[in-house]
Order: C-alpha cells, then sequence, then structure tokens
C-alpha cells in the first residue's frame, strides 16, 4: 500500500479528521510552526498549547494564550479543505506524481 493509500484509509476512521491547506487557500492566517491544542476531556476550559522552535519547546496555558491558539486552529481549519475534498486532493496529485514517473 502507498504512503497516500494509507493516508486516505486513516482518514476514514471516525477518530481522524484530515483537512489540506492549499498554498492556494485564500487566508490571512499563516503558522509556520508546530503547535498542539492538548484538550483534557470535554472541557476546554483546561487545553494547554504545545509549541515548539528551533531551540525550546514550551506549554501555554494562559487564557489569552490559549483563546490565540485556538483562534489560529479555527481560522486555519475553516480555511482548508474539507476532509473529502482533501481526501480527493490527496489522490489526484499523487496519481499526478506516479503518473510523471517520479519516486
Amino acid at each position: 500500500m502507498d504512503e497516500h493509500e494509507s493516508l486516505v484509509e486513516v482518514s476514514k476512521r471516525p477518530n481522524v479528521n484530515l483537512q489540506v491547506l492549499p498554498f492556494r487557500a485564500e487566508t490571512y492566517t499563516t503558522a509556520s510552526f508546530p503547535f498542539i491544542v492538548l484538550r483534557f476531556g470535554t472541557d476546554s476550559s483546561s487545553d494547554v498549547i504545545y509549541s515548539e522552535d528551533y531551540r525550546d519547546a514550551v506549554y501555554l496555558d494562559r487564557p489569552d494564550d490559549v483563546k490565540a491558539y485556538s483562534r489560529l486552529w479555527d481560522d486555519l481549519r475553516a480555511a482548508a479543505l474539507g476532509p473529502e475534498e482533501s481526501r480527493r486532493l490527496i489522490v489526484e496529485l499523487a496519481n499526478e506524481f506516479e503518473g510523471s514517473g517520479s519516486q
């Protein structure tokens, strides 16, 4: 099974939500750094943000920080393709890549 096939199959699981943010997406919000919103249970009031940079990693739990990152995450998800569109794009790009003879 190719990597894109695995990705497509995993994206069909009920606990996975895969969304692709294409380069052409019309959004003013960008994130050029990794971050994770950690949620413990269903209550978002205890969310913690985990972020990394070149030299360090930080955990942010101040309400203003959590709110800013949560807003960023919501903006990125809104600009991304939906799950079905994302799967179609992955398959389409994989087929183009395979058809070009690239490995």
